[in-house]
């Protein structure tokens, strides 16, 4: 590996956004998660119906949604056997996860212990995603219904939807190995830590990878380590 001395670097000041999702790469479980239909500048809501989750308006330019209202639904992602599940925490007492409820009827609703109907396969086609619930029950697929205005689950039509992920800042105290660095989220890593990405290393803002004095950045895909000589807020 080669080491590359570097003198100083210029941060930025952190914005959490939320950035859409169009590689299965991007799906983290434990990260946050927005369900949108970027045509209405609509995403799923905080309300549920009886048989759906309303809908609220967002803000979509060049894939970003910089700032939501309180009554957009911030889903956590989880992993369970190759699928995924949505959590929502602030759903009831304790939270719940969004399932597909009925084979006779369109209905997409929230249960506090998940099942199959629950847990969703993802994948992406020019920027959509397809989310498919694994359950027995076959209106499966969450879209988003214009004429309505709502969210729910059906056999076929309706609108497709997006992910959108949120950026997270994460500060490193102890050496440790992470999958891949995201373009959007900034990682300071503090003396004497190292940090070593064993996937893609891309970032958009070189500033988003924020390496202390003493601290070094190992990115093993490619055999690079960086160690940072000062770093200079700015």
């Amino acid at each position: 590996a080669s080491n590359v001395m570097v003198s100083a670097v210029f941060a930025v000041a952190f914005s959490q956004q939320y950035h859409l999702v169009t590689d299965a790469n991007q799906l983290i479980a434990g990260r946050t998660y927005l369900i949108v239909n970027t045509n209405a500048g609509k995403a799923l809501g905080t309300t549920q119906n009886n048989n759906n989750r309303n809908a609220v308006d967002v803000s979509v330019s060049d894939g970003v949604i910089s700032a939501i209202s309180e009554t957009v639904c911030e889903l956590t992602l989880g992993a369970v056997g190759g699928n995924w599940t949505f959590f929502d925490a602030n759903w009831g007492t304790n939270g719940g996860y969004l399932y597909a409820a009925s084979s006779s009827s369109n209905i997409l609703k929230t249960q506090a212990t998940n099942d199959a109907n629950g847990q969703w396969s993802i994948s992406f086609s020019n920027g959509s995603a397809t989310i498919q619930a694994q359950g027995s029950n076959t209106r499966n697929l969450l879209k988003y219904n214009s004429s309505a205005t709502i969210f729910s689950c059906y056999a076929s039509g309706q609108q497709d939807v997006q992910l959108f992920i949120r950026g997270e800042e994460f500060i490193h105290t102890e050496s440790e190995s992470i999958a891949q660095l995201l373009p959007f989220d900034k990682h300071t890593v503090q003396s004497g830590v190292t940090l070593t990405v064993t996937g893609a290393a891309n970032c958009n803002e070189p500033s988003y990878l924020i390496l202390e004095d003493g601290a070094q950045f190992i990115h093993n895909a490619d055999g690079v380590q960086a160690t940072m000589k000062k770093n200079i807020e700015g």
